[in-house]
């Protein structure tokens, strides 16, 4: 599985950005990520999880489990942290 970095939220941290999509798929069947800011310097953690879990068992069904596994990872690291996701740009 290729799991990449959503090349808009790598690009300028001047514009601020709506996390609405933290899992997406693109167009030739990768997974992007688009983590926020706070969250970026960990993830090779969800990278390596979700390669660990779902390599080579691409279909809908498995990308929407991934993508709440992705939100409850983010909400796991957050609570880590000591910060709210509502406090961040994520939501």
């Amino acid at each position: 599985m290729q799991v990449v970095i959503d090349a808009r939220a790598a690009n300028s941290a001047a514009e601020p950005q709506q996390y609405t999509e933290i899992l997406a798929q693109g167009r030739a069947g990768a997974w992007i990520l688009n983590l926020p800011p706070e969250l970026r310097v960990n993830q090779h953690e969800i990278e390596a999880l979700l390669t660990r879990v779902f390599d080579g068992k691409f279909s809908d069904e498995n990308f929407q489990l991934a993508q709440q596994m992705t939100i409850n990872w983010c909400l796991s690291k957050y609570r880590k942290m000591g910060l709210s996701p509502h406090d961040t740009e994520w939501l």
